[in-house]
């Protein structure tokens, strides 16, 4: 594993390991959560579970060519706990799969075709230029200050007829029919009778989030118009899931989008944006009983793969 970063910092706030340059933890718990919540994009796509049954065949063509010359390679950007890149070495043991985030990936096992690097993307991916088949984003234009210039870059890293793949989730939350919830309220005279207190905590993640990084302009709509702002790229598929947030308590297989980890995840990003603990610690435990109740709330996922022309 190699480093090539900006200046970072590492540091404990409110409990959690936490880096100056992302929101979110970057500890142990976090990678476990994040190896849960792979868990969950796997059930959505069916199949490996590492990408939509529908861009299999595109997937095969890329990674498993005819000409056994070719060496296809994939770059998984914001690869976290690594375990997308580990299984997708694993695979297609003939490509080269290279994990890239912010914080080392220390996974117990490394398939000999999977490495990883430690880069923060701000500091240039030039000598990545046309180099991959295959690029990964998940969950990381939520982070990214100009998700524009970001795509971009991506697009340069493309092999021409290369195709990437870009999902986050969306820090709304939605009832049976798809349709937002209103935020709980604080004020305890108000009825928060089918009101979210996952809505309002999210909400006041969200504002956070946009103070260190700008507006989230994509928020509540799919992320076509990302795609659509690289001349280069064509998109070809788009998927958008909808995650039941409700499991009964303990039961981890029902609970596979982590509505409560995330909860406690964005707790320190929160409490550092000067929310006092007291008003946090309610919030929490209104979503621990929300997402153990009768009300049925839902997480909302994009996920948009696109092909580089030419």
């Amino acid at each position: 594993m190699t480093s090539e970063t900006l200046e970072t910092r590492s540091q404990t706030l409110h409990g959690r390991g936490m880096n100056n340059a992302y929101a979110l933890p970057i500890d142990e718990v976090e990678q476990e959560r994040l190896d849960t919540q792979h868990g969950m994009w796997k059930r959505f796509f069916g199949g490996s579970g590492l990408y939509p049954t529908e861009a299999n065949e595109l997937i095969l063509r890329l990674l498993k060519p005819l000409n056994t010359a070719q060496n296809p390679s994939v770059l998984d950007v914001g690869s976290g706990s690594g375990i997308w890149s580990i299984q997708m070495a694993e695979l297609f043991p003939r490509a080269s799969v290279l994990g890239l985030d912010l914080t080392e990936s220390k996974p117990k096992y490394i398939p000999a075709n999977c490495r990883f690097i430690t880069k923060d993307i701000r500091s240039g991916l030039g000598e990545y230029k046309e180099k991959f088949d295959v690029i990964h984003a998940r969950c990381v234009i939520g982070h990214i200050t100009d998700i524009v210039e970001f795509i971009k870059k991506m697009c340069d890293c493309l092999k021409p007829s290369g195709v990437i793949f870009v999902s986050d989730g969306n820090p709304n939350v939605y009832d049976a029919d798809h349709k937002e919830f209103e935020p709980a309220s604080l004020d305890l005279e108000t009825d928060n009778t089918n009101k979210s207190w996952m809505s309002l905590f999210m909400s006041k993640f969200l504002k956070v989030m946009e103070t260190r990084v700008g507006p989230r302009e994509y928020v509540g709509r799919n992320l076509d118009d990302l795609i659509l702002n690289e001349p280069r790229l064509q998109a070809v598929g788009r998927k958008t899931f909808f995650d039941l947030l409700n499991c009964p308590e303990g039961n981890t297989d029902l609970s596979k989008s982590s509505g409560l980890a995330f909860a406690k995840t964005v707790k320190p990003a929160v409490l550092g944006a000067g929310i006092d603990s007291e008003t946090v610690e309610k919030i929490l435990h209104n979503i621990s009983l929300e997402v153990t109740g009768p009300m049925k709330t839902f997480s909302r996922w994009d996920f948009i793969w696109a092909l580089k022309q030419g």
